[in-house]
């Protein structure tokens, strides 16, 4: 006599599509927590440097972005500057927006999330005519032996492209732009205009990118840094002069233009800082982890 066995397969097809279905649900939202821990962790990070690196004493200018609506066309210099100089004030060197079609404040949050380098952090859209107006960046008897410009930029044009420039018809100092693929770091003295290029491919991505260049008179060097790596490094004897080629004149500078030739920036600018000395490459590498979205 043949016997019928009463058990059943433990799981049916549904009960098991059912459970991979839940296990699915449960693993993305947390993978959707760890994102956000994480990018939390990173605003947190860029807010312990940002306070850190704006008592440096040589950091003559510190721009933000930090929007205040009730100041539309000003971008704060946050700059401490050194204690023993007592005609500095940081509001002196406030950045202002062009009178014609300025760079747009974004601080939408649906914004921020995509275009952004942190969520609720405000930052400036450039087109193809506007700019930042720096105004007077150094006095007449100011010396500059070194120099370091450091922008977090974001871009999917290519053509030559402004981000920090001190450099019209004359006097000049130095100017930081991108072309394509290519970062430009041109500098001027008294006795020497020299450009330095070096190029990153997928510069132009879309992606955000740190790009850092430095003038040491000391060492006799020029360097350029993108995302906290070393591209390029120059050494020259005629890097043993102060930045700026004519003694008398006050300098002036824009960010997302030249005041000579345009070369408008087109993309997003989040925070720019100009020190009077050249950092380290373990001090652009810092920058770069603790500000990094």
């Amino acid at each position: 006599m043949k016997l019928i066995s009463s058990r059943r397969s433990p799981f049916t097809m549904i009960e098991i599509l059912t459970v991979l279905a839940i296990i699915a649900v449960l693993a993305a939202a947390l993978l959707a927590g760890v994102r956000g821990v994480r990018k939390k962790a990173a605003v947190t990070r860029w807010q312990a440097y940002s306070a850190n690196i704006r008592t440096d004493p040589y950091l003559a200018r510190y721009y933000t972005f930090q929007h205040d609506p009730d100041d539309e066309d000003t971008v704060a210099n946050l700059a401490a500057g050194r204690s023993d100089d007592v005609s500095y004030r940081a509001d002196l060197f406030d950045a202002t927006r062009s009178a014609t079609n300025p760079p747009e404040w974004v601080t939408g949050k649906d914004e921020i999330k995509r275009e952004g380098r942190f969520r609720d952090k405000s930052l400036m859209k450039f087109g193809a005519t506007g700019y930042l107006e720096l105004g007077t960046v150094w006095r007449e008897s100011e010396k500059w032996p070194a120099a370091t410009v450091a922008a977090w930029c974001r871009t999917d044009q290519t053509g030559s492209q402004v981000l920090v420039s001190m450099w019209d018809t004359d006097p000049k100092a130095f100017e930081l732009s991108v072309n394509g693929d290519t970062v430009r770091w041109n500098t001027a003295t008294d006795s020497n205009e020299d450009p330095m290029q070096a190029t990153l491919p997928a510069l132009t991505n879309g992606d955000w990118h740190l790009i850092v260049a430095t003038y040491d008179s000391e060492r006799k060097r020029k360097e350029i840094f993108v995302d906290g790596e070393m591209l390029d490094s120059k050494l020259d004897l005629s890097f043993d002069k102060s930045l700026r080629n004519a003694e008398a004149a006050v300098i002036t500078g824009r960010i997302g233009e030249n005041a000579n030739s345009g070369f408008n920036f087109q993309g997003y600018i989040d925070e720019v800082l100009i020190f009077k000395r050249a950092l380290s490459s373990g001090e652009v590498r810092q920058m770069y982890d603790s500000t990094k979205p």
